[in-house]
């Protein structure tokens, strides 16, 4: 049985030996995030170093094959975690911090956590401003999925209008009919791509296409929206 010194030793050649794995999986999330290349190298590193020290010469795959869920996985955590794919406005970071900060305060003041009937009424905000806040929440998370997955859907559709600001819910108004009722049904209904395609007469495969247009579209929109003055 290898020493430990014999052990460190194999692990750091093996992250040595792999680091162009890590510099490659950086590279693809650089390019679809605003994060830097060189941090998210050194993320990768970390998961790099971690597939080295759980990994076994017993194990029936090359080393490169079982390291590269474990470097993927790490930067992905980390941009999910704190690295916003979309930009919004600043009216609608605020209104979402506004609903966080009241959640942390009901909880320290009184150790439970409120209902969103209960945050709507504490910052009076009106049924269709609190809907839309939900909704938001939904479409954001579909955007940063979509994005970090790689997925690289045909051209985006054009808006059919140019007054879209950095909020997603107004962009997603400006969408071409089509793409913005698929948007509406699977990200903010919840409907299956199948229950979707049976409805129009399509396949779950020409859904799934529309969906990933329209989503690209909507980042499209909305970042290059927020390179403009925040309202």
């Amino acid at each position: 049985m290898p020493s430990a010194s014999q052990r460190l030793k194999q692990r750091n050649g093996r992250v040595q030996e792999n680091m162009a794995l890590v510099r490659r999986v950086a590279a693809h999330y650089a390019a679809r995030s605003a994060e830097p290349f060189d941090d998210l190298v050194q993320v990768g590193a970390l998961g790099l170093i971690r597939a080295a020290e759980l990994y076994s010469s017993s194990r029936c795959v090359p080393f490169s094959a079982f390291a590269a869920p474990h470097v993927r996985g790490s930067v992905l955590h980390y941009l999910r975690d704190g690295a916003p794919l979309v930009r919004i406005s600043r009216r609608l970071q605020e209104r979402r911090q506004q609903v966080e900060q009241c959640r942390q305060s009901v909880w320290r003041k009184e150790g439970r956590s409120p209902s969103g009937q209960e945050l709507q009424q504490r910052l009076g905000l009106s049924p269709r401003q609190w809907e839309e806040l939900q909704g938001l929440g939904h479409l954001l998370r579909y955007l940063t999925l979509d994005a970090l997955d790689g997925v690289e859907p045909p051209a985006p559709v054009q808006s059919a209008s140019d007054a879209a600001s950095a909020d997603p819910m107004a962009a997603l108004q400006g969408l071409e009919p089509r793409l913005r009722r698929v948007v509406e049904a699977v990200v903010l209904k919840g409907e299956s791509l199948r229950t979707v395609a049976a409805r129009q007469g399509s396949s779950a495969a020409t859904v799934h296409r529309q969906l990933h247009r329209a989503l690209d579209a909507l980042r499209l929109q909305l970042n290059r929206a927020s390179d403009a003055p925040a309202c």
